[in-house]
C-alpha cells in the first residue's frame, strides 16, 4: 500500500494504492493537507482506480478532507473507484457528497 502526492496546474492528486485503512492514516492525512495548503491548488483529486478495500476509517478520513477543504472553498473529487470499492461509496451516499470521476 503506498500513498503519494503529484502537484499539478490548479489540480492536485493524492494517489493511493493497495487497501485504504486506517494503516495508512498518517501519510494520507500529511499528503491531502499539503495539497490542500498548496496556494496554487484550487481542487484535489483523491485517485482510488488502485485501492482494492476501503474500510470505515477510509470513510472518516475523506469526510475530514472533505471538511476542509469546503472550509477553504476547495474541491475534492474521488477518481477511478471501481469494483468493491465504488459500490462501498455508492452504498453509503459519498456519491451525493463528493463528484465521483
Amino acid at each position: 500500500m503506498s500513498v503519494t502526492l503529484q502537484l499539478q496546474a490548479g489540480t492536485c492528486v493524492v494517489s493511493i494504492s493497495g487497501n485504504f485503512t486506517f494503516e495508512i492514516h498518517r501519510p494520507f492525512r500529511q499528503h491531502s493537507e499539503e495539497a490542500l495548503d498548496h496556494p496554487d491548488c484550487t481542487q484535489l483529486d483523491i485517485d482510488l482506480s488502485a485501492v482494492q478495500y476501503l474500510d470505515s476509517s477510509a470513510l472518516g478520513m475523506l469526510l475530514l478532507v472533505k471538511d476542509k477543504a469546503t472550509t477553504l472553498g476547495k474541491r475534492v473529487r474521488l477518481k477511478g473507484a471501481t469494483g468493491n470499492t465504488l459500490q462501498i461509496l455508492q452504498a453509503v451516499k459519498f456519491d451525493g457528497m463528493f463528484e465521483l470521476a
